[in-house]
């Protein structure tokens, strides 16, 4: 199939290019800035250069992208400041106007990756069914976002995914994950809270191969967790970090306080993957 990847050159996009591209697939990268692109992928995509914040109504997304059987939608600014007011005023318009204009010019399967920030500050562990109460400016603009689309699919005929990531790790994370800021006191001090929080967290590698399935999967799945579906205090999960890489740090406990905008305790349901057999 022919897979147009929005935000192909950021940390999910490109590893959906390379990944979907190995399956077989022929990938359009699309990205605000072909300076961006990894010079060794010029020869396995097809990269187009298009800034969803420059959108045109006079242009033929469909048509720009090449007519692409699968859109994901992978992109995302300002994700460094979740409380900025730029995901609601700015970023949702853009990426909406992005979505109704590949749809109304002919797009028949999509998918948009959405956030277990949606589900604000519930606790325990979190279905696909649980009503959505988002807190910060980035899970409301996330939320909007969804219900806005999902409307979208009363007067257009397309298939919708909706992959719900829940926490993920991996090597070259953006410096503001925790992964990363541990990865780099290697031989330091890691700073932390005292790490009682639960959470669920995926490798990287894990949540791409998940991806990829729901992406390309034969049936419209709608919004799905992408979680591990274990509940590990952060604690837990940072000692198990520090053996899995034989990292030589010392943790310093209740450097930080508990942040305000993300619950106590929570994680993700798995038995939808389970479903559609997407689970490992």
């Amino acid at each position: 199939m022919r897979i147009a990847i929005l935000g192909g050159t950021g940390y999910i996009g490109s590893r959906l290019c390379s990944s979907l591209s190995i399956e077989g697939h022929e990938i359009i990268c699309i990205s605000r800035k072909l300076k961006n692109i990894n010079i060794q992928h010029l020869d396995r995509f097809q990269f187009i250069e298009y800034d969803i914040f420059n959108n045109s109504t006079d242009i033929n997304l469909f048509d720009y992208f090449n007519k692409p059987d699968i859109v994901i939608d992978a992109a995302w600014s300002n994700l460094d400041d979740y409380s900025s007011d730029l995901h609601i005023e700015k970023t949702l318009k853009a990426h909406y106007e992005s979505i109704d204009n590949l749809i109304s010019n002919g797009l028949q399967n999509l998918t948009i990756l959405g956030t277990c920030a949606e589900y604000g500050l519930q606790e325990g562990e979190l279905n696909e069914k649980v009503e959505t109460f988002p807190l910060t400016n980035y899970a409301k603009a996330k939320d909007i976002y969804r219900k806005k689309v999902f409307k979208l699919k009363d007067i257009n005929k397309f298939k919708l995914q909706w992959p719900r990531l829940f926490y993920f790790y991996g090597l070259n994370q953006p410096r503001n994950a925790i992964f990363s800021q541990l990865m780099s006191s290697n031989h330091g001090t890691f700073n932390m809270s005292f790490g009682e929080q639960v959470r669920d967290y995926l490798p990287i590698d894990k949540l791409i191969a998940y991806l990829c399935k729901i992406a390309t999967s034969e049936y419209e799945i709608g919004i799905i967790n992408v979680c591990s579906g274990d509940s590990l205090s952060l604690k837990e999960t940072v000692d198990r970090w520090v053996q899995t890489y034989n990292l030589s740090v010392d943790i310093n406990l209740c450097f930080y306080d508990y942040s305000d905008y993300e619950p106590f305790s929570f994680w993700g349901s798995v038995s939808k993957l389970k479903q559609y057999n997407i689970y490992e």
